[in-house]
């Protein structure tokens, strides 16, 4: 559960980020820096939404046997 709030409100923060650049950095000298706030919300928004579907998606077990196949793989290294 604590990866899902952690998904959840990385998503919120990157929200704030996409509000900050559209809304409140709209005088020309902070152009710059109202499109890294954009580029960076969006870019971590759609990671955290991402993760956070695939948490949902993917059972604790799963997740387990494939860390056992990741472990096991190195080993034959």
């Amino acid at each position: 559960m604590d990866r899902k709030l952690s998904y959840l409100s990385t998503a919120v923060v990157e929200l704030v980020l996409l509000f900050l650049g559209g809304f409140v950095f709209t005088k020309e000298e902070l152009k710059m820096v109202s499109g890294l706030c954009i580029g960076l919300g969006s870019v971590i928004l759609v990671f955290g939404v991402g993760n956070l579907l695939r948490s949902f998606i993917i059972s604790a077990t799963e997740e387990e046997r494939i860390k056992n196949k990741e472990i096991d793989r190195d080993r034959g290294k």
